[in-house]
């Protein structure tokens, strides 16, 4: 029983009341397991999970449940017959926020996530036609990363693992979380950061397949997690948009589309012609040949979206379905944390999307119907035409009574069949070529040098030349041939004396010099530094503060020369040139107190943040990953003038009545049925305390319970646990003394549940 219309063909909507045709976009509800009669069964709530396609099925795995936690196994949907989530395979081990792909050939492959509370590394293998797991046994191609020719891959979350058309996977981003046991004394130390390895995988028949580390070159993503990655097949190239990036000297919420050329391995970072989306992270994304779509995600002003981007590689331009009114069908709900996954079929892609998170957990399973050609979606004349690209065919029918209008893409050769006939007119519009896209763009337009320098990998194989140059100094974008040595102010106000030079390659980008987002990767160069004493401004300039005021970042030592000995003894203190010297990550402070005490360590932060629920030390960064669907309780930083003592929670364990345990965020009783009210606060969720038991029967000494009274205290008692979150058990606060009445003035009254204070003889309530 399905509690929903089942539209006919050629309809559309919750009452199938809205009229569509095969150029429309349309959202369909495929299964709703609120609004069908499978709520309690239904596997597909949870977010941070992943979804791929195989041949006619979906296939779910991992992810996030408020109920459960975290979320193991795999569930199979029927894209054909439209059936329902089937259990499939063998059960794995339960994770959220890792990255998954499927290949033609029939494997899933899935890399690190979120484990039993850690960052993990392991990589895994589905067969999706027998259902079977394996663990991936790897090997590095190049044996000089390891003495043993391993390549390890850190342990990661929030990072994207794509497949290319020769079969290869390529791994970007993600943070790592690495766990350091140094013996003999099994001291344990941690380092978190983000990860800045591009890495590829190429599955083999042989026991071992190959990991390797790419060596790219140009302006990558150096710290980047919750983005999107696709692969676009005609340029041979990967997407990288938006996610929580270190940028320069800080970590937010990113709204830049790189590239990654699989030909040259060469990095651009693109600047699209008009609007740009706003910065989003942890939305999904999917390609065909011709666009990009970016659904949903959380963006600065919304925690949660439902937005539907569109980005056409041959124009470089962004458009929005629902801004431009090109989408009708049911509702998409506002979430982060949805996955999705596209399928070809024919003349049009369907695009499913399942999950995600808004403060409760979605199960809804949507399709979006698209047609591959974009511009079909413009059913307007003056709309068609305004669109970059587009091209409208007009069709008189033979009874001359009525005309048929179809906007197509102008890049495709030839029109569509329709258009050719002598009834048939074609209106050119703005065509997307190399000449209107790259080659009259205005340099003056790009604010960085990576920008400026960007070339794009759709057009890689035209005749590509270097058409616009950067000004170093303060920093102009400029067609190339200009002079650099013209006077100009800087956007401070004050006047550029540092001398302008020309770079025509985005290698040669001096805002990317020293650009690590690690005091670890940092140091380890040789010519770079790490501190909080320096802000950057352009490309040479850098603000200087003697007292570290500003958030950790990597710059160049050649600054220090510019300092004189006195500066340099005020430096001393937060300025870190070894790798053995840099600051402690905020993971190695056990306590609130000294975690907002700290000042951090990673790029783009100058804190520590503390997880009331989790009783964890973390990074700001960390904090956005870790904590993105309310695991965390409430995150505790450090207020300025405040006491310490105000403003970190108090442990759980100090107390020693339920109802004030459970008032506590993150508090659950452990009761021991029978004893009237004792028990014990923990740490907990839902499902138990974060450590140790309740369960089982336990032995109580009964002369701790010597305030409730008509019992014989002399002996001890066995007793059932029982863990409660949400709810005290019944017990009798007048007997054992957790009532808060003034007993020389009132008498205590039990009560079905709690208690009630009322006034003895000779007393009478007041206020």
């Amino acid at each position: 029983m399905l509690n929903k219309c089942v539209c006919d063909v050629g309809f559309t909507g919750s009452a199938c009341n809205v009229s569509v045709n095969g150029y429309s976009s349309v959202f369909v509800n495929l299964h709703d397991p609120i609004r069908e009669d499978l709520y309690n069964g239904s596997p597909a709530f949870r977010m941070g999970h992943s979804l791929v396609a195989y041949q006619d099925y979906l296939y779910l795995y991992g992810g996030y449940s408020l109920a459960s936690g975290e979320v193991g196994g795999v569930h199979r949907y029927d894209i054909v017959n439209d059936g329902h989530w089937k259990t499939f395979g063998s059960i794995e081990s339960k994770r959220y926020l890792h990255a998954a792909t499927a290949l033609p050939t029939g494997f899933m492959y899935s890399h690190g996530g979120i484990s039993n509370s850690e960052i993990v590394d392991d990589f895994l293998v589905l067969n999706l036609n027998s259902g079977e797991w394996s663990t991936v046994e790897t090997v590095a191609t190049d044996p000089s990363i390891s003495s043993s020719g391993l390549l390890t891959i850190p342990p990661l979350a929030g990072h994207t693992l794509t497949h290319t058309q020769n079969g290869t996977l390529i791994l970007i981003g993600g943070f790592m979380y690495e766990k350091f046991v140094h013996d003999p004394i099994d001291l344990a130390t941690f380092r978190s950061s983000f990860s800045e390895g591009v890495y590829m995988f190429a599955p083999t028949a042989q026991a071992r397949s190959r990991w390797s580390l790419l060596h790219t070159h140009g302006p990558k993503p150096v710290g980047i997690y919750g983005h999107s990655t696709v692969y676009h097949a005609l340029s041979n190239s990967l997407y990288v948009f938006g996610g929580y990036e270190y940028y320069l000297d800080e970590a937010t919420i990113s709204s830049k589309l790189y590239s990654l050329d699989l030909s040259t391995y060469g990095w651009n970072l693109i600047a699209p012609i008009g609007s740009v989306p706003v910065p989003r992270f942890f939305h999904t994304a999917v390609t065909s040949d011709e666009y990009m779509v970016v659904i949903g995600g959380r963006t600065q002003k919304r925690h949660f979206d439902n937005v539907v981007l569109i980005y056409r590689y041959s124009c470089n331009q962004w458009t929005s379905l629902q801004d431009l009114a090109l989408s009708s069908g049911d509702p998409l709900p506002y979430v982060i944390g949805q996955a999705a996954v596209l399928v070809t079929r024919s003349d049009k892609v369907d695009i499913y999307m399942v999950g995600g998170y808004d403060g409760v957990v979605h199960g809804e399973l949507m399709r979006l119907s698209m047609p591959t050609d974009f511009c079909n979606l413009y059913t307007e004349t003056a709309s068609c035409l305004e669109m970059n690209g587009c091209s409208l065919c007009s069709i008189v029918h033979a009874d001359r009574n009525r005309t048929e209008s179809i906007c197509f893409s102008n890049a495709r050769a030839p029109p569509p069949a329709v258009c050719s006939g002598e009834s048939s007119r074609v209106h050119e519009g703005n065509r997307c070529g190399y000449g209107s896209v790259v080659a009259q763009r205005d340099c003056t337009q790009h604010g960085s040098c990576s920008e400026c320098l960007a070339t794009l990998p759709f057009y890689a194989g035209e005749a590509v030349r270097s058409l616009c140059q950067w000004c170093s100094g303060c920093g102009e974008c400029m067609p190339v041939g200009s002079s650099c040595e013209r006077p100009s102010m800087c956007k401070d106000g004050s006047q550029n004396i540092i001398k302008k030079e020309a770079i025509l390659s985005a290698g040669g980008c001096l805002d990317r010099a020293c650009h690590f987002s690690s005091c670890s990767a940092c140091t380890d160069q040789g010519m770079c530094l790490w501190s909080r004493h320096f802000k950057r401004r352009g490309d040479h300039q850098r603000i200087i503060s003697v007292p570290p005021v500003y958030a950790w970042n990597c710059v160049t030592r050649i600054i220090l020369n510019r300092l004189d000995q006195k500066k340099m003894q005020d430096f001393k203190i937060e300025t870190i040139l070894s790798p053995t010297l840099c600051p402690v990550d905020c993971r190695m402070h056990a306590t609130c107190e000294d975690c907002l005490t700290s000042v951090g360590g990673d790029g783009g932060t100058k804190e520590c943040y503390w997880g009331s629920k989790l009783k964890m030390c973390m990074s700001p960064s960390y904090s956005r990953l870790r904590c993105a669907y309310g695991q965390c309780g409430a995150i505790v930083r450090r207020e300025v003038g405040a006491e310490l003592s105000q403003q970190c929670p108090r442990s759980c364990q100090i107390y020693s009545q339920c109802v004030a345990c459970l008032s506590q965020p993150g508090c659950g009783w452990c009761a021991q049925d029978g004893l009237n009210g004792y028990g014990t606060c923990y740490d907990g969720r839902i499902e138990g305390p974060l450590r140790g038991t309740c369960n089982g029967n336990a032995t109580i000494n009964l002369h701790l319970l010597q305030h409730d009274v008509g019992r014989n205290w002399t002996d001890s008692v066995t007793s059932a646990a029982r863990w409660t979150f949400f709810e005290c058990p019944p017990e009798n606060e007048c007997l054992n003394g957790h009532h808060t009445c003034d007993l020389q003035r009132e008498e205590c009254v039990d009560m079905d549940s709690g208690f009630r204070c009322v006034c003895r003889d000779g007393y009478k309530p007041t206020g």
